[in-house]
């Protein structure tokens, strides 16, 4: 795991290697460990280590290599772990290939002289990478099939620029980048900004499963996997039986290969079901010296350290706790914003259980981040058929004014304004956008009265074809390629590399996510259950009351503190925003001390503030 930065200067060069170096800084808590820079009159290339898989200096980057064949010579700054290395190894041994060092990132290197761009699909593991190939004056960058890892660009007539985090990519090309407008109405519909979009004019991010190729003759793109080829493929044509024993299987060769590691690794426990099939997993393979950690939350109705000792105490793992109170959010605020990166309504917890884990002196744990969506785990596998069925009714109601004349008479902030943003949409991919969105358009302008009425929410044009899937696998579909992709895993990477550790997420895995999107929906999701399958699989070898707790998520009391502890501050800045309706940000603000919005409407707001001031 690292941070890159790159640049390619075919004209002018106007980044001199003072401001390159100084830019690279910027992501020394990526990689504490070591650092490197490649320069040639066209490109920098720099990497910030964090030594994971060969911990000798051989494996630092950048990484040359010169083909023995054509004499070729490429430069690789790679960020990420290749759970398949050792495999691939092998083949290109035999091929001839030979080896110096242990790490994953040359075996990058070798597969891109054996394959060239149709190597990126035979990595398996989370990635993002830049190569420099010095004869044809080409740079190559490629991502992840699931976008894992991270990697964003920015380009003028002048350079190329790339980097693993927009801060990066601000200290090298200026400060000076404008906000986007559109991606402020984005981030309150949604709670975050959709890829290839940033909350940034001018710099993008490299969509997953795709690679470019920059030259002086222009920029050219390419895919090498597209998700919905999952979601396309024959169901899965055996029994629930056989199929509880199969995912058994696929998850313990997933966990099995996110467990390579030279360094202390060891695992996230919330108690809930996708933590704990991990851990199950793990014991199953039999891994020994398990160390497993929490952030709990102590004298909370959040605090759910006893059935996390319960869970560690059955599997004799190694357990660490770490208290977090309100005055620790307090404490953390500004460094919380510092690596937020850009603006998201999620991520504070992957902050604090990341800070567990550094204080447990892990480098690595792992997540079980993935399972919901892909063996339908979240409450809109539910709700949303639910609510197709009344739509029609709320469709009416709408037609003839009825939310109108609510908003007239009362504060529109609670399920009705869901309600009628689902009344109008007919199609599973807008419905679920109604369901999932933060605010609704009526309420972003009350917040912003300047607002336009027509603007975009960011999510790009549609690609998949609802008609050919069910309801269920066009949720799941949307919630991996929507909130996943755009939030979970961005957040998950910003936050976790905050504190230098790396996390890994044994769920989003090539294997897994095959073989759970051939699955039929009633082997998942079934009279109002959840994520059977996975329940099946540790009905042997977990209490019955983790199987049938209500899903809870990993939920920090956010609320409370913000009530408390941190009230000072956001009630200041909010109520002496210029950027937001003084009198609606009262009402929100009312409202949500009487408990009758979520915390995460006003913790949004108040991040927006945050972004729009500096």
């Amino acid at each position: 795991m690292c941070g890159i930065l790159g640049v390619a200067q075919f004209e002018k060069h106007g980044v001199t290697r003072e401001v390159f170096e100084r830019a690279l800084d910027t992501l020394s808590h990526r990689g504490p460990d070591s650092f490197g820079i490649f320069s040639d009159q066209e490109v920098y290339l720099g990497n910030r280590r964090l030594s994971i898989i060969d911990l000798s200096p051989g494996g630092g980057q950048p990484m040359s290599l010169r083909c023995k064949k054509t004499r070729k010579k490429f430069q690789l700054v790679f960020n990420g772990e290749l759970y398949n290395f050792k495999e691939l190894r092998v083949i290109l041994e035999q091929s001839g290939h030979v080896f110096r060092t242990g790490s994953d990132t040359e075996v990058v290197l070798h597969a891109f002289e054996q394959w060239g761009t149709d190597s990126f699909e035979k990595l398996r593991g989370m990635f993002a990478l830049a190569l420099w190939d010095e004869e044809k004056k080409k740079l190559f960058l490629a991502r992840d099939r699931f976008g894992i890892k991270p990697l964003y660009f920015s380009q003028n007539h002048d350079y190329f620029a790339f980097a693993s985090e927009i801060r990066a990519l601000k200290s090298l090309i200026g400060n000076h980048v404008s906000i986007r407008q559109e991606a402020i109405y984005e981030f309150l519909r949604q709670g975050y900004i959709s890829q290839p979009g940033t909350f940034y004019r001018g710099i993008r991010a490299l969509e997953a499963g795709s690679f470019l190729v920059v030259s002086s003759d222009g920029i050219e793109a390419g895919k090498f996997f597209d998700l919905i080829s999952y979601y396309d493929q024959e169901k899965y044509p055996h029994s629930f039986g056989e199929a509880v024993g199969e995912a058994r299987s696929v998850l313990q060769d997933s966990v099995r290969h996110h467990m390579l590691s030279d360094v202390p690794t060891g695992l996230f426990l919330s108690g809930g079901i996708d933590s704990t099939t991990l851990l199950v997993s793990l014991r199953e393979q039999g891994f020994e010296n398990l160390s497993t950690v929490s952030a709990v939350f102590p004298d909370t109705a959040y605090d759910e350290s006893p059935n996390i000792h319960a869970l560690a105490s059955s599997f004799k793992t190694d357990h660490y706790d770490v208290p977090i109170s309100g005055l620790d959010f307090l404490v953390f605020l500004e460094r919380i914003f510092e690596y937020m990166d850009q603006p998201t309504s999620d991520g504070v917890n992957t902050f604090f259980v990341s800070l567990a884990a550094k204080q447990a002196g892990l480098k690595v744990v792992l997540s079980g981040l993935g399972g919901d969506e892909i063996f339908g785990g979240y409450p809109s596998f539910i709700d949303i058929p639910r609510l197709r069925k009344i739509n029609f009714g709320l469709r009416s109601f709408r037609n003839l004014g009825g939310f109108d004349v609510m908003a007239r008479y009362r504060p529109f902030w609670g399920k009705a304004s869901k309600l009628e943003e689902f009344s109008g949409e007919r199609c599973v991919s807008d419905m679920w956008r109604a369901y999932r969105s933060l605010f609704t358009g009526r309420q972003i302008r009350m917040i912003m009265p300047d607002t336009p009425g027509d603007m975009d929410d960011g999510s790009g044009k549609e690609t998949f074809c609802e008609k050919k899937h069910s309801v269920q696998s066009t949720i799941s579909y949307y919630e991996m390629t929507r909130y996943m992709k755009n939030q979970l895993l961005r957040d998950s990477d910003v936050f976790s590399m905050a504190h230098s550790v790396e996390l890994r997420v044994p769920f989003v895995d090539d294997f897994v996510m095959k073989f759970g999107t051939a699955l039929p929906d009633s082997y998942k999701i079934s009279g109002g259950k959840t994520k059977l399958i996975l329940k099946e699989v540790l009905r042997s070898s977990v209490p019955r009351s983790i199987l049938e707790a209500p899903k809870k998520g990993f939920v920090l009391p956010i609320s409370l503190w913000m009530k408390n502890e941190a009230q000072g501050i956001i009630w200041d800045e909010l109520g002496s925003s210029e950027f937001f309706d003084k009198k609606t940000i009262r009402d929100v603000l009312g409202l949500f001390k009487n408990n009758r919005i979520h915390w995460s409407r006003v913790w949004s707001l108040f991040v927006l503030q945050r972004f729009l001031r500096k």
